[in-house]
């Protein structure tokens, strides 16, 4: 069956002409997007106490929801070229992938997530996280993002569950606690990805308030507000590390250095933010690895 729907995301992509659509598919796909969507999942199964014995369910665990994350990219760039956001930066928009295309590759990516949701995860709190993350993703684009506060809560939410999601399938003795280190990171998970979410839309606010229908934190409230509540959002985390990070010292390097960025941008100006947004990658990498218990 995946080997079928493999095959499907070949035909799909016309891979005669690879060599020359690459370029374009790597804009619509975003693939540097897949090790960080992968690291949460990761991190969460390694937070747990018990050990781990197979890794198998770890590995497949991060490809559905680096799938679901690739498929979330796409058909968010698709509705984008509907509204004719982005301008050129969007291959649709600029004609390298028509729209049949794009929704083909969309569905197919859905259709493989929605598959394995139920081939191979046998547990109702992961097939229930899944299907969370596969819904939410797929409407958020048309049905989320035009509201205030709400598209950066659904974004945060979903990769917060990553860690939970690998967590529970790491090993069927896990046991969830609210005073986990687990907790811990789905927490600063969340805390992060919706400052970060912020950043990224004061970096879209040109189109977002020509297109008349995202009213994002930045549209609706103004650049310097926005950055007040990243900051907000940002210093969240750094409390969660210290409360609960196994390696505190790591956890505040990662979530201060966060917090420093969003200051930055406040007081030097949003011009500052695309270098944020490309540091909080690896200031992600510290926040994670401070709550594994290796």
């Amino acid at each position: 069956m995946i080997l079928f729907h493999i095959f499907s995301i070949a035909s799909a992509l016309n891979l005669n002409s690879l060599p020359r659509k690459l370029e374009p598919w790597t804009q619509l796909t975003r693939p540097h997007n897949i090790p960080a969507s992968m690291i949460f999942s990761l991190g969460g199964a390694l937070t747990a106490d018990t050990p781990i014995t197979d890794p198998h369910p770890l590995i497949e665990t991060a490809t559905v929801v680096a799938t679901v994350t690739t498929a979330s990219v796409v058909v968010n760039n698709y509705y984008d070229a509907e509204l004719k956001n982005d301008g050129d930066k969007n291959p649709i928009v600029a004609g390298s992938v028509s729209f049949a295309e794009a929704k083909t590759l969309f569905s197919q990516l859905y259709l493989l997530a929605a598959v394995s949701t139920f081939t191979m995860f046998h547990t109702y709190e992961s097939r229930c996280v899944l299907l969370f993350s596969i819904i939410t993703t797929y409407i958020y684009s048309k049905h989320l993002k035009p509201h205030v506060f709400i598209k950066n809560i659904a974004v945060a939410s979903v990769t917060a569950l990553a860690p939970y999601l690998g967590f529970i399938t790491s090993s069927s003795d896990a046991v969830f606690s609210v005073e986990s280190a687990t907790a811990g990171l789905c927490a600063a998970t969340f805390f992060g990805i919706f400052s970060r979410e912020i950043l990224m839309d004061i970096t879209d606010i040109e189109s977002d308030a020509k297109s008349g229908t995202v009213t994002t934190i930045p549209v609706a409230y103004g650049v310097k507000p926005a950055l007040a509540i990243s900051g907000v959002s940002a210093f969240l985390v750094c409390c969660v590390c210290y409360h609960y990070s196994n390696n505190v010292i790591m956890g505040e390097i990662g979530s201060i250095a966060m917090l420093f960025r969003v200051c930055e941008a406040y007081v030097r100006g949003e011009s500052r933010c695309e270098y944020a947004i490309k540091e909080s990658v690896l200031t992600f990498v510290f926040v994670v690895a401070s709550f594994l218990n290796v």
